[in-house]
Order: structure tokens, then sequence, then C-alpha cells
């Protein structure tokens, strides 16, 4: 055997040595456990806000009753020596009860005492957040139907519907004007109106051209950004809300509706915050749809658990029902 060869036999009995890696389960990986990163944590994303936007709604109490004239005096011109006519006014009464969501999540003690970032602190947050948006969720839907005793309907569902009747300029200018000649022809005076729409609908409209290439709602964009939305969108001249919470129909091409609003006929009972609570000492029963009365009941004391539940009182309901106007079908 010559010096430096690698042809004789002690040489073909050696094994191949692996270098270590992360990627080995056994040789190097379990020496670079990942780590959690105390001071971050990636939350859910969720849409922007509806009703934590609105300000020109009208703030009343629970549990009251409002008169509402529906009908009033008329008047008439009178010749010299006739008799004056006589006339009635005519109303109702419009109640604003209460309601109220609520969800409760239950963790160990364990998990609320050792866990980083703090478990407790990332659940309560998220029940906030997730109470915020089914309450925009429930405000925009048309399907919403209001439940007495349980919850109120949404601000569309009893409302006026104008079927959109396309994408085009024309058609979109036409469908605009209908909703907003609608609520006028109602008699709704627009102190403070506001159009609520899906974020697919708005960057529609804010990249929306003429026939001559020029954008035909300018004040939908951002100037020098063609196409963009503005921080502060309108069109014609009304404000624009835009939200990932207005539904959206499942299709080719996706609809979503556009909804005008005078906020002014909007009332609106809220105790205006989610209120948090915990126990560790309270039986639940730890289901999505549980029985009333409860049961079988769980001890968060005796299996060392702790119930974290989050509530908002809150109710709203429309003045006139024609102050809402709500283009529907639209697809952009």
């Amino acid at each position: 055997m010559s010096v430096g060869s690698t042809t004789g036999d002690q040489w073909l009995q050696r094994t191949a040595v692996a270098a270590g890696t992360t990627q080995d389960p056994t040789w190097a990986a379990p020496l670079v456990n990942y780590r959690i990163m105390s001071d971050e944590f990636i939350e859910l994303l969720r849409p922007a806000t509806i009703v934590g936007r609105l300000t020109g709604y009208r703030t009343v109490p629970f549990n009251v009753k409002i008169p509402r004239e529906t009908a009033g005096a008329t008047a008439g011109w009178v010749g010299e020596g006739l008799s004056k006519p006589v006339s009635k006014l005519t109303f109702d009464q419009v109640t604003i009860p209460w309601a109220k969501i609520a969800v409760i999540v239950v963790i160990t003690q364990e998990l609320a005492r050792f866990s980083v970032p703090s478990a407790e602190m990332l659940v309560r947050d998220d029940l906030i957040a997730a109470i915020s948006q089914f309450i925009d969720q429930q405000f925009i839907d048309g399907s919403v139907a209001a439940v007495a005793g349980v919850h109120p309907g949404s601000i569309n569902n009893t409302s006026p519907n104008i079927p959109s009747s396309g994408a085009t300029v024309a058609a979109v200018t036409n469908d605009l004007a209908a909703a907003v000649l609608a609520m006028t022809a109602a008699n709704i005076q627009m102190r403070n109106p506001i159009w609520i729409m899906h974020p697919n609908a708005a960057a529609f409209l804010a990249a929306l051209r003429t026939a001559q290439d020029v954008f035909a709602f300018p004040s939908m964009s951002l100037s020098g950004q063609p196409g963009a939305i503005a921080p502060t969108p309108t069109l014609m001249g009304i404000p624009v809300l835009v939200s990932g919470n207005v539904p959206t129909v499942a299709g080719t091409p996706v609809t979503s509706s556009i909804t005008l609003l005078e906020q002014s006929e909007l009332m609106v009972a809220d105790d205006g915050q989610v209120t948090v609570d915990t126990s560790n000492e309270a039986s639940l029963q730890l289901d999505t749809a549980p029985a009333t009365p409860p049961t079988p009941l769980i001890s968060l004391w005796q299996q060392n658990m702790l119930g974290i539940r989050a509530e908002r009182y809150i109710y709203w309901l429309m003045r006139r029902v024609a102050a809402v106007q709500e283009i529907t079908g639209f697809h952009p």
C-alpha cells in the first residue's frame, strides 16, 4: 500500500459521520430549541371597526320609550268669515331596551401564572377585540333581524334596498344618486350622512376611470397615488367609512353592499366599554352553546382553572327606516 492511498480495506471499514445540524432531531437540533420572544406577540388581524368610528349618532339611555310623531297637523286657506280647520298630530313610541354581548374563555391557573407573554392578558385583549368585531358584524349585516329580549336587528335589515345596476361609471353614479335621492324624498335631513362600504368596493371606486381615462371619484384617492384609499375619503361630498366587517357574498365576482346612513337618525344606548371579569371559583358549562340553566357544571376552583368573561351592553335603533339606504349586490 502506498502512502496516502485510500484504497486499502482499513479505509472501507470506516463510517461517514454527519455534521451536526439544527435539522437533525437526535444529533444537534435539541441544542437549539426555539425560545418565546416574550415582548412580541402577533395578534389576530381584525377589520377596522364601524360603530367605534361613528360620531354623529344620538346617545340615549337604556330602557326608555321615546315618543315619535308619525303624522303632523295640516293647515289650509281660510276665507273671510269662514271657520278655521282643526287638525291633530299622531304619535307612537319607540322603545330602547337593552341587550348584552358576552363571551367566556377558560384557561388553567398554571397557564395564567407561568405563560410568557401573559396568557391572561392576551385572552383579555382578544375578547375585547372579538366583541367589537361582533358588534360591527351585527350592526351592518342586513340578514340580522331583531329578536325581542335578545338583540337588535342590523340598521339595514328593514331598510330600502337599491339593487346595484353595474360597475360602470354611469351605473355606479346612478346608484349612488338613487340612494341620496331616496333619502331626501323621504324628507330625511342629511345633517351627518356617511357611506359604509367594504375595502374591495372602496378600492374599486378609488381606481375607477372614465372613458377619458380620468378618475371618476378622485376624492376616494390620495393625491399623487392613484387608486389608493385616502385616510378620509369622500364620495359625492359625503365621508366614507371603510371596514372589512361589511359582509360579502361569495361568488364570481364577490359582491358586497354600500350603505348610506344618516347618523343623526341612529340612536345608540351603550355602556361604551367592555367589562372584563375573572373568577377561579365559579362553576361553568364548558360549551359553545350552553343550556339554560347550564348543566353539567365544571368547578373552576376544583380543577385549578381561571374563567375570563367579557361583556358589553349595547343597543341601537333607527329613528326612521328611510335614514338607511343600501345598494345591494355591488361587485367591483
